[in-house]
């Protein structure tokens, strides 16, 4: 009679804020006992304090702790305690529960990690590290104190209870980012500690080398490999994989079509001395899609030592069956089932020998999850992949390297395809002393994926795309391939998809989608997130007609389009709908548009939304400094497949990006005949040039404001030609006011005036920078909610101002303006975002151009002696507030002087040097320090509003006197005025 099965209690305890984790937890407990390696064998118990099913009754003279304890035990009692935190770390127990040294527990929920702990139990702890939400509602209801409150004591928590002084660890902690994740890790985990459960109950190892029956020769069937190079990047995967086919563990080596599955199994079994010195022998079974047949079974009888008389005899699978089992007896040998479609087809062979350890390789997540532990076989990480590459083809890649990089690049290390084509290299560089263009024919022959997918492999004579053809065939129907097929749209890995649109626009319902993923065709790379690799994708559009994949691409770009009016960009225009530039979000959803647009059929427009989407983003960001994502956008377009019109107008656009010169200074660095002979070049292909008041399509106008504005720079700056950069500046500015972007527009008024400033043409320039800070006053204007304002346009304008005033010795207007040119600046470093290298920069620039301009008075002139008190005087709220004194004994020596560099060190608060700041600790620390220093210049910024208030408030309050924070890492922040909502992302995470 077979023993009975053992029970086992698992203690689940977590504070509120994980429900989704505690409710996958007990799921994955639950389901675990119903696996085949654990059924009959183990039972599962959870055990949880707030189970609804099992409650128990609260006696009167016992506290709720006791009774429960009486009821259901305690986390000592159970062999397995799961403990789940993120942000809380739970509700203070009674005083009765204390610790031996009388210390009281933070929680319930480390009373019960404690508890099992130090009774020697088994306990796993689990740590989100997703961010933390502060929401409006959090900030009316005043909970974001209990939050950081909470939050904190977990972190205090881990660092005493898990690291050593020395900041060592003294404890393993499981971080997970998603409930998903949580759930993959804690089935991994438990599976394991199950196994280990059941071999510890039978005493001893049951894949432990016994001899026995059939005992002599050991078996050894093996599909050599047909190889003339070395396998790469392998080598710590199959060290893992034997480690846990030597303690007994089933393995399963699961992932794409051709990333290498065989390969690895191969080389694990090279040593073969290291093997038959753990096993009886050696068998391999290729399963493929078709049932095992005769021949298959027959090489596994000759390999046992079954007679050939015997086997001849054999007219039935069952008596071939019954005759290999008894072969096999109870030996414990390893046996690999190669290309593994159905788990009916390996259990068959699993039941052949009961102590035999089995190393399974499959496409489908599911055969992999059931035949044992999972253990996914990766694409080759670049330096792999070229480490691949130059041993099938050396000389091809000594003769052109950056060749082989770039088709590494699209290969995405998929091994099957690089080694084909590696060999088609190989020959050609054999080939090249013969004719030398014949290597280079190659590398551009090997770079087409039609060609590709041809390659034949030699040891079965598939080629790549039959390869990939047999994961389509194994589709449950036509309508899953259709599916299958209509998702190789979507830009492909390291790009991804989301399931909505998988479903919206990928003609695929929720179990197809399942299907599709669990035989390998796309990845799961995140919660409801998806990826195809490219070489599949490229295998698949080969099944798609040019009509229906056009009219998918629609369909797609219509999703997006709808994506973003319905949130990121539900105002695009406002001033600060504008920092969707900054927001991986953002960009990746708008790339994803360009994508589908350049795919859906009308190449113009696909240009068109492309070059509008560089130039806002541009005028955002690169206008001063380089903006990867717009050196991002011109890579990614230049890699993709375009007409000739389109490939010249990209390389247009890269011009205008190289010749531009970065930063304030219009007139160092850069190449503007270059830049102009660009952007005349783009206007011309696209058909606008001429009147720009004629022109029409949201996307055209666009493009011709914003070529206009960069022709006046280049007219100003490169070419000196006052009246004809100033005829662009107000083309540009025009366009943007009829099409209401007067945030653009009053941009623009500043750049005028900016530019007649440096003219010396002040009487001009004193309009157009006071129309700059009328402009849209109450919309991002100083009439608008500090949250709402744009801090640097009206810093500029400020600064502006005050130069001019100086220039007419205007000394007090001087020194008003400069003063809060210099306080916007600053503001601008903690609104609505934390500091970033932009910001730093500007506020760096701001403090140098003002400080210039005093020391450029002299140190005689009164005016620039007067006008620095003034601006000492302004910052004194700020001196205040650090507990710095009023002595001007720095400020004289710098005026004497005449240093700038003193000057603005002297006057006004310092940033931290950008090469030596470390964003992740210290940029909210830094913003916090501004932001509770905002308070004080109230008469200034004009009183805050309600939110804003209390956005300060708890932003700034934990903010010590020195501007560093008193506990724990600060928080990164995003504000948003428009819906009200204060973000926070807690610890070193950063936002998505």
């Amino acid at each position: 009679m077979p023993a009975p099965p053992e029970n086992l209690r698992v203690f689940v305890a977590s504070p509120g804020d994980v429900a989704a984790e505690r409710k996958l937890a007990l799921e994955v407990i639950n389901g675990m006992q119903r696996r085949w390696f654990a059924r009959g064998k183990v039972t599962l118990d959870t055990v949880e304090w707030d189970d609804d099913l099992a409650q128990v009754p609260m006696a009167a003279s016992a506290t709720p702790e006791d009774s429960v304890i009486d009821y259901l035990g305690r986390p000592r009692d159970c062999e397995l305690t799961v403990v789940i935190l993120w942000s809380r770390i739970g509700t203070r127990l009674p005083n009765s529960f204390r610790r031996a040294d009388g210390s009281a527990f933070e929680s319930g929920t480390v009373w019960e990690l404690e508890d099992a702990r130090d009774r020697g139990r088994d306990v796993w702890v689990y740590r989100c590290t997703r961010p933390l939400e502060i929401t409006g509602d959090d900030l009316k209801a005043q909970r974001v104190d209990e939050k950081l409150a909470q939050y904190r004591a977990v972190e205090a928590y881990f660092v005493r209870a898990f690291q050593n002084p020395d900041g060592s660890l003294k404890g393993g902690v499981n971080t997970f980012d998603t409930p998903t994740s949580f759930g993959k890790a804690l089935g991994e985990h438990l599976e394991a500690f199950i196994t280990r459960r059941i071999d510890a109950l039978r005493g001893a190892s049951p894949r432990a080398p016994a001899g026995g029956a059939g005992a002599g020769a050991k078996p050894w069937l093996v599909r050599e490999p047909v190889r003339d190079y070395h396998v790469v990047g392998r080598a710590e995967l199959v060290d893992r994989v034997w480690r846990k086919l030597r303690d007994g563990v089933d393995t399963s080596l699961l992932f794409l079509p051709g990333v290498g599955k065989t390969t690895v199994a191969q080389e694990l079994l090279r040593e073969r001395d290291k093997i038959l010195g753990h096993f009886d022998g050696v068998l391999w079974a290729n399963l493929g899609r078709q049932h095992v047949d005769s021949a298959e079974l027959r090489a596994w009888g000759e390999a046992l030592g079954i007679p050939a008389e015997r086997m001849n005899s054999f007219d039935d699978k069952e008596l071939w069956l019954r005759a290999l089992q008894d072969a096999i007896g109870d030996r414990c040998m390893l046996v690999v089932l190669d290309d593994v479609w159905r788990t009916e087809d390996a259990r068959r062979f699993m039941e052949l020998g009961p102590r035999c350890v089995f190393l399974s390789t499959t496409r489908s997540k599911t055969v992999a999850k059931e035949l044992g532990a999972g253990e996914l076989v990766p694409e080759l990480d670049p330096p792999q992949a070229f480490g691949l590459l130059c041993e099938v083809a050396p000389g091809a890649v000594e003769a052109d390297p950056m060749a082989a990089k770039a088709l590494l690049g699209t290969l995405q290390g998929l091994p099957l395809a690089i080694v084909l084509v590696g060999k088609v290299l190989r020959r050609a560089a054999s080939e090249a002393h013969a004719d030398p263009a014949r290597l280079r024919r190659a590398y551009d022959e090997v770079a087409q994926a039609g060609r590709r997918l041809g390659l034949l492999r030699p040891e079965d004579q598939r080629t790549l795309g039959e390869v990939i053809e047999l994961s389509f065939g194994a589709l449950r129907s036509d309508a899953a391939r259709d599916a299958a097929t209509a998702l190789s749209i979507f830009r492909p890995k390291p790009n991804a998809f989301g399931r909505d649109i998988a479903l919206a626009v990928g003609e695929a319902d929720e179990q197809t989608l399942e299907d599709i993923g669990d035989i390998g065709l796309i990845e799961q790379v995140g919660k409801d997130v998806f990826t195809m690799h490219r070489i599949i994708a490229e295998y698949a559009r080969t099944r798609l007609p040019l009509q229906r994949s056009q009219a998918l691409h629609r369909k797609a770009l219509a999703f997006y389009a709808e994506k973003l009016r319905g949130s990121i960009e539900s105002d695009p225009d406002a001033y600060l709908s504008w920092y969707r530039h900054e927001w991986a979000e953002w960009q990746e959803t708008k790339d994803a548009c360009l994508y589908h647009t350049a795919h859906s059929g009308d190449s113009v427009a696909g240009v068109l939304a492309f070059l509008r989407v560089f130039f806002d983003a541009f005028w955002w960001w690169g206008y001063y400094q380089r903006f990867p994502f717009c050196e991002r956008l011109v890579v990614e377009w230049r890699q993709r497949e375009l007409d000739a019109r389109a490939r010249a107008l990209i390389d247009q656009v890269a011009a205008f990006q190289d010749a531009y010169p970065a930063g304030p200074d219009k007139r160092a660095g850069g190449d503007w005949v270059r830049a102009e002979s660009a952007l005349l070049g783009i206007r011309k292909a696209l058909g606008l040039d001429g009147d720009g008041r004629h022109i029409t399509g949201e996307d055209a106008r666009r493009v011709r404001a914003f070529t206009d504005f960069f022709l006046a720079e280049a007219r100003a700056y490169g070419r000196d030609e006052r009246d004809e950069a100033l005829r662009f500046y107000e083309a540009a500015r025009s366009l943007f006011l009829d099409d209401g972007v007067s945030w653009v527009a009053a941009w623009i008024e500043f750049y005028v005036a900016q530019y007649l400033l440096e003219r010396g043409e002040f009487a001009d320039a004193r309009p157009h920078a006071l129309r700059s800070l009328a402009e849209g006053a109450g919309e991002f204007g100083e009439r608008a909610p500090l949250a709402g304002r744009d801090s640097e346009l009206i810093a500029n304008d400020y600064r502006l101002l005050g130069d001019l005033a100086l220039a007419a010795d205007e000394v007090d207007a001087a020194a008003r303006a400069h003063g809060r040119a210099t306080l916007y600046a600053y503001v601008f470093q903690a609104i609505p975002e934390p500091v970033d290298t932009y910001t730093m920069d500007f506020y760096g620039e701001i403090v140098g151009r003002v400080a210039a301009s005093i020391a450029r008075c002299g140190s005689g002139d009164p005016r620039g002696r007067a006008l620095a008190l003034a601006l000492h005087a302004f910052w004194r709220p700020w001196r205040t507030h650090c507990g710095i004194g009023d002595e001007r004994d720095e400020l004289n020596a710098a005026l004497d002087a005449g240093d700038p560099g003193r000057l603005a060190a002297a006057l006004f608060p310092p940033a931290p040097a950008v090469d030596a700041f470390d964003f992740i600790d210290q940029a909210a620390s830094y913003s916090r320090a501004v932001l509770a220093v905002v308070p004080s210049f109230v008469h200034e910024l004009g009183p805050l509003d309600e939110f804003m208030a209390e956005v300060v408030r708890t932003l700034a309050g934990g903010v010590g006197a020195d501007g560093t924070a008193l506990a724990g890492h600060a928080p990164l922040y995003r504000i948003d005025a428009r819906k009200g909502r204060l973000q926070l992302c807690l610890g070193r995470t950063e936002f998505a």
